[in-house]
């Protein structure tokens, strides 16, 4: 047991110090070597400590600033803040539903109407393909309304 919390504690400093490495033997620059090390860092930790997944993407984040490779300006120009508050809008709708149970409603009526196994994945299927759809559709849009297509700079 104490050697896999060592192990799991160990793997977030060590993965981002080989990396750091192999990008180095690579010949990628200074900054690079850096920020590559940070995003492992914070994929690594966050497979790892998954309820702290936050707390290691704002570490990241901070990194990257005291070390004078993001700027304000440029965090907050390509963190589209409109889709952040789009989702979070959705996080709220979604859990003000859950809080009503809606979704239990809406299961009990679906395997009320279903009782075959296969029927019931088809369904499940289909209702996500759609909500994942209309998503996409209004994250598409807003990006879209953000200032037109960004391609044709390109």
């Amino acid at each position: 047991m104490m050697k896999s919390n060592t192990a799991k504690i160990a793997t977030p400093i060590i993965v981002p110090l080989f990396i750091y490495t192999l990008a180095g033997i690579g010949g990628f620059a200074f900054e690079q070597r850096v920020s590559i090390a940070v995003l492992s860092l914070f994929m690594s930790a966050s497979l790892l400590f998954w309820s702290y997944r936050l707390a290691f993407a704002l570490l990241g984040v901070f990194f990257l600033l005291a070390l004078g490779l993001l700027d304000i300006k440029h965090f907050i120009e390509f963190s589209q803040p409109d889709v952040i508050a789009f989702l979070i809008g959705m996080m709220i709708v979604i859990g003000i539903l859950e809080e009503r149970g809606f979704f239990d409603f809406l299961l009990a009526k679906i395997t009320s109407y279903i009782n075959d196994g296969k029927k019931l994945f088809i369904v499940v299927l289909l209702l996500s393909a759609l909500m994942a759809a209309l998503v996409d559709e209004v994250t598409t849009e807003s990006l879209a309304l953000q200032g037109g297509d960004e391609r044709k700079s390109l």
